[in-house]
């Protein structure tokens, strides 16, 4: 019955939370779902540690841990960090609890905390979840090279992971490396069409390359706004600035 009860107490925060999202690479700025029509999410979803990950999980505990991460994705950091604590009163952590642990650190500005983290699950099941997190620390610090190598290596354990592609494109992009980024982006925009992130950077990548014209041809497809495309247009020239003087260009807006 306090399963039940937590669980249920889960869900309504879930389902009321507001739409913030677990921090990525140049987020999408724009309120509300994305305006297109999307088709089934393919690749991988987004959070899907392997199902023997962890151990004897029951059904009631990976439900409780995917509303979590709801929690996280929502940017409700610490009433997931709470919930946390409670499910591990449970049971031991796992190593899906430690990922959802880091991931809310990272959200509210503990990266040294959450690095420790990330890194005790390279070991293990979740290693490319690990990777990953490391790699938007290292970006979020400006550290690009190192990003790079983090998210490459997140990549090859999990290759169909759209978030892994979209934010290893945009470390290429502040690089100035746009032909590979533009690679990534278009690899992350077909493995979850459901997300506008990726098709918005490659607005973003169009415009810094004068196409105004694929870049409205996106825009058009996207069903974005003229609102939407006046955002891109200036982050776009914000990231053309920032190449050029050289400045560590801010990886969250």
């Amino acid at each position: 019955m306090r399963w039940v009860k937590m669980l249920a107490f889960a869900a309504v925060v879930a389902l009321t939370a507001g739409c913030g999202a677990i921090p990525r690479i140049l987020p999408a700025d724009s309120a509300g779902p994305p305006t297109a029509v999307a088709s089934a999410p393919r690749g991988e979803p987004p959070f899907s540690p392997p199902r023997a990950c962890g151990g004897m999980l029951s059904p009631e505990q990976r439900m409780y841990l995917d509303l979590v991460y709801e929690m996280v994705r929502q940017g409700q950091y610490y009433a997931a960090l709470a919930h946390l604590d409670q499910l591990e009163k449970k049971a031991p952590p796992a190593p899906q609890n430690v990922y959802l642990r880091a991931e809310a650190l990272r959200g509210i500005g503990q990266p040294d905390q959450a690095g420790k983290l990330y890194r005790s699950l390279l070991e293990g099941c979740m290693a490319g979840y690990g990777l990953h997190g490391l790699g938007l620390l290292a970006a979020d610090a400006g550290r690009l090279e190192e990003a790079e190598d983090f998210l490459v290596r997140a990549g090859r354990e999990r290759p169909a992971s759209a978030d892994v592609h979209n934010d290893l494109g945009m470390v290429l992009l502040l690089e100035g490396r746009r032909a590979l980024a533009r690679r990534e982006f278009l690899t992350a925009a077909e493995l979850n069409r459901a997300d506008s992130l990726p098709v918005e950077n490659l607005i973003v990548l169009a415009l810094m390359d004068d196409n105004p014209e694929e870049a409205e041809r996106l825009a058009k497809h996207r069903r974005l706004t003229d609102d939407d495309l006046d955002r891109l247009t200036q982050r776009a020239r914000r990231l053309a600035e920032q190449s050029k003087t050289g400045e560590s260009a801010p990886m969250q807006e």
